[in-house]
């Protein structure tokens, strides 16, 4: 398994998906505004359950090109965004793909940490 270690920030913390993130994700991935700069489209509840579980399978592949970790605030659990991460084939190269952060969510204005 390919897990990521926590990552804290001052104001945010990124880590790997727990199958309890599973409403706030599907949030995220339904929501008519936050899909707009997302670069996908609105996804219905039953294709947001899809990319939940491909993105919660992710640290089983190898080599892990696609991480999904799960923004949360320094001192809490609870998911409140998502960032997105590919690295290249070669493994010196990494870019980020998404970052989304729940309306109303704690770290807002702190994605730069990310």
């Amino acid at each position: 398994m390919n897990l990521v270690p926590d990552l804290r920030g001052d104001h945010l913390w990124l880590r790997e998906l727990h199958a309890g993130d599973h409403d706030a994700f599907a949030r995220i991935l339904t929501h008519r505004v936050l899909t707009r700069y997302l670069g996908i489209d609105r996804m219905d509840p039953t294709q947001a359950h899809a990319a939940f579980a491909q993105s919660l399978a992710q640290p089983h592949t190898h080599p892990r090109r696609k991480y999904t970790l799960a923004v949360c605030a320094p001192d809490d659990d609870t998911l409140v965004g998502t960032m997105g991460l590919l690295v290249e084939d070669y493994g010196s190269n990494a870019m980020l793909t998404s970052l989304a952060l729940l309306p109303g969510a704690p770290t807002r204005g702190h994605g730069h940490e990310s």
